[in-house]
């Protein structure tokens, strides 16, 4: 008990953290110095010699620091017991352990634990030239040795065991700071003066008003490190003030009573509660302060019944709530800007007042499968974004603001695109893929001049596409991969623009007249495709090509003509081409079918690889400079 007691008592008037010893003349600029400002950068409060004052004996200065520290790192390093002082500190430092409790951890730098214990190698020639050349007395000597050995035989940290100097300090700090986290007391008792500091935390509390705390209006509960939670259905009964309420992190981790919440606060603005577990709000919240709803990952069937007074509400997410069946009645939220509601796969419907928000910008669907019935028009001129991916039974889009950037139709059911949409003037991006049933694009989506990405992949009955009858100059990127498409138009150079045109899958027999600005294009699986044009290659900065597995290709004809380009100058600085077969292109002399290293120096390189199915076999490289 004695010992427990002064153990105590040390913990709480200790000056410094660590107290650390060293020989100076080893690792002072070093690792000392590294490990010192990696436990201060912790706020480990370190003791290092360079903190004497001037004209203070140092010894007793010394001795004090010890004592006045919870925990001791004894460095050994090779010359550590050359050291008289070194050794005077480590007898202190042992003698505050076996009397005090102190802890201490010992730091095999560059030196094998068993050579301080038995003072052997380059150690115990260190320690072996301090006995010469100080004369140390016999007991000094048998007391420094006891003491070498006592601190060897002490669990510490071996640098021959981890190679990095960085991961080894890591590793020091991390048991320095866990073991002065369990020196402190989690429940301390008679502490001078703390009755009266819980006083006026609990008057700030107000822990007898009926209305809760007026001082708390706002609670975060990061989850993402926490045990599980169990809440009362009554846990914010007394919260009449609480306008700010966060749960957020692991969704599983924080639980409430099947009957749900009993009570809200009516002032609430902001409410997230990531995976909320119960099936809807308490009857009598009152939404009417509420500005932002996060709901993601809720087990929340119906938010509640009845019309709300959302006159405040801007922002609502309820996304990948799969019991959502019913949006609940935001008439009222005439202030509402975003709404995401994908992946709530039991929701049918979405109520017809979302045509009147003046304000919404982003309205999110996707993954809505089971959705069916959808506002016939959003007449909101803020809308930006339109999602509405893989709610495969809506039949038709809506009829929407031209101020929409995206829209977003992937996997519905959708079977032709209106020829209004050429009024969507600031359209930037249409989304169309895997739409089995659409059959045909209308010749106005030409009129779409903000156009800069139209992606139409996977739609199996789309047979054509239609020409263009006016430039497209925004158009960067056409994806018509997986269509029943047989050929392009040739008004398709037109698309100045055009960066990127994927036409893999497609029953396209010929390529030709595409725009010069094209550089990435990729046709492979086009088991049609039998002439590719000259012009197919374009002369813009760099182009990539792939033809995988079109067999019907004349490859003699086209390794010909990029021949011709690179001979004349004409070839591209950059040209990647995958192509299929079996054997090297009789455009390269050597056909030897074994390994080949060569050497290139050329301004310009046209990039040819063969590849085997054969992982092992070897491959081309070729580099230019």
């Amino acid at each position: 008990m004695a010992r427990s007691s002064s153990t105590s008592t040390t913990k709480l008037r200790s000056k410094h953290h660590v107290f650390l010893s060293f020989r100076g003349e080893d690792t002072r600029v070093g690792f000392t110095s590294h490990l010192h400002a990696a436990l201060e950068r912790k706020n480990i409060l370190t003791f290092i010699d360079d903190d004497l004052k001037r004209g203070e004996e140092i010894s007793d200065s010394l001795v004090k620091a010890i004592e006045d520290s919870m925990l001791s790192v004894i460095i050994f390093s090779p010359q550590y017991a050359s050291s008289k002082w070194c050794l005077d500190e480590l007898v202190k430092i042992l003698e505050c352990r076996k009397i005090r409790g102190q802890i201490a951890i010992p730091v095999f730098y560059q030196v094998d634990p068993s050579d301080v214990r038995k003072r052997s190698g380059c150690f115990g020639d260190a320690f072996a030239e301090l006995v010469k050349r100080k004369a140390l007395e016999i007991e000094e000597e048998r007391c420094f040795r006891a003491a070498l050995n006592e601190a060897a035989n002490i669990s510490g940290h071996d640098s021959r065991k981890i190679e990095s100097e960085s991961k080894f300090i890591e590793e020091i700090v991390r048991d320095v700071f866990n073991r002065l986290c369990k020196m402190f007391p989690i429940h301390p008792t008679n502490l001078v003066g703390i009755d009266e500091r819980i006083r006026k935390i609990e008057s700030l509390l107000e822990m007898e008003s009926q209305d809760g705390t007026k001082a708390i209006k706002g609670i975060c509960l990061d989850m993402s490190t926490s045990r599980e939670m169990q809440l009362k259905s009554d846990a914010f009964a007394w919260m009449r003030c609480l306008e700010f309420l966060i749960i957020k992190g692991n969704k599983a981790k924080v639980q409430l009573p099947h009957c749900g919440l009993e009570y809200l606060s009516n002032m609430l603005r902001y409410f997230r509660w990531d995976g909320y577990p119960s099936r809807s709000l308490p009857q009598k919240f009152c939404a009417e302060n509420l500005v932002e709803l996060d709901f993601s990952w809720s087990k929340v069937e119906e938010l509640w019944s009845g019309q709300q007074n959302f006159e405040n509400l801007r922002r609502i997410n309820l996304s990948y709530s799969p019991c959502l069946t019913k949006v609940p009645g935001l008439s009222k939220a005439e202030q509402l800007q975003y709404v995401d509601l994908q992946f709530c796969g039991s929701l049918t419907e979405v109520p017809s007042s979302f045509e009147y928000f003046e304000h919404l910008e982003s309205l999110i669907r996707h993954g809505c499968y089971n959705l069916q019935c959808f506002p016939r028009r959003l007449d909101s001129n803020n809308i930006k974004s339109l999602s509405l991916t893989n709610c495969s039974n809506i039949k038709k889009s809506p009829e929407i603001s031209a101020n929409i950037n995206s829209l977003y139709l992937d996997g519905t059911s959708i079977e032709e695109v209106p020829s209004s949409i050429e009024f969507l003037a600031n359209l930037q991006r249409l989304n169309m893929n895997n739409c089995k049933k659409l059959s045909r694009l209308p010749s106005s989506i030409c009129k779409l001049k903000s156009l800069e990405y139209l992606y139409i992949s996977g739609c199996s009955k789309l047979e054509s596409f239609p020409e263009i009858m006016e430039p497209m100059e925004s158009l960067k990127g056409l994806s018509l991969k997986e269509t029943a498409i047989r050929e392009l138009p040739s008004s398709i150079r037109h698309l100045k623009s055009l960066l990127f045109l994927y036409l893999d899958g497609t029953l396209i027999k010929e390529l030709s007249e595409l725009p010069p600005s094209l550089q990435y294009l990729t046709a492979n699986n086009c088991e049609s495709l039998e002439i590719i044009s000259s012009s197919t290659l374009g002369n813009s900065a760099g182009s990539q090509l792939s033809f995988a597995n079109c067999f019907k290709i004349d490859q003699k004809a086209l390794m010909a003509d990029m021949q011709s380009k690179i001979e004349f100058g004409k070839a591209l600085n950059h040209f990647e081409m995958v192509l299929p077969g079996s054997k090297i292109p009789e455009l390269f002399s050597d056909q030897r079918p074994f390994g080949i290293k060569r050497e290139y120096t050329v301004k310009r390189c046209g990039v040819r690889l063969v590849f085997d199915e054969n992982p092992d076999s070897p491959g081309i490289s070729v580099e230019d400079e």
